[in-house]
């Protein structure tokens, strides 16, 4: 697992599409861009799946500086957050439960890299007017983010993470989408 306490910038747009299950029942698919997401060296290690050690003499030279102008992606591969976007304001908040992490790109500086991509969620109804005072700034991005290819990396850490991941499964089972594991 991958713990984040840093800030990015969000989309000035938001996607929420809704969706029937196959029951009938409506759910809300929510996406968002984010760029410019600070990440250390050992975060980029984890995310592309690469040693430590390889990804410091590969891309980076002795004082921390990348050694070429990098860009990394790894193409199919998604990853889970959990935790949540704080505005600039007091209550400005979107809190994620197991949202997809995905299109994740990585320009290489100095000691780290930025980080940009895409977060889809089942998304509630009421977050679609949650989310638009902190569209288009700059956020506290205060992430869990677990490798979704490995299933076993998804225990939750407290109660209210596993009924949260329970209630997310669900939804995704009755979309006809099955979760990880």
């Amino acid at each position: 697992m991958i713990k984040l306490d840093t800030v990015c910038d969000l989309s000035a747009n938001f996607n929420a599409k809704s969706k029937k299950d196959r029951e009938g029942v409506p759910a809300t698919i929510g996406k968002i861009t984010f760029t410019d997401l600070q990440i250390d060296r050992d975060v980029i290690a984890a995310l592309i799946d690469m040693p430590l050690d390889w990804v410091l003499k590969s891309f980076y030279d002795d004082q921390g500086a990348p050694t070429r102008r990098f860009f990394l992606g790894v193409r199919d591969r998604r990853w889970r957050v959990s935790g949540g976007l704080n505005g600039p304001k007091p209550g400005q908040a979107l809190v994620l439960l197991q949202a997809d992490l995905e299109k994740v790109e990585l320009d290489l500086i100095p000691n780290g890299a930025l980080m940009c991509g895409r977060l889809t969620w089942a998304a509630r109804g009421d977050e679609v007017e949650e989310i638009a005072p902190i569209l288009g700034t700059a956020v506290r991005a205060l992430w869990e983010i677990t490798d979704s290819a490995q299933p076993d990396m998804f225990d939750p850490q407290t109660g209210a993470a596993a009924r949260a991941t329970a209630a997310v499964n669900q939804i995704l089972g009755n979309l006809g989408h099955q979760p990880p594991g």
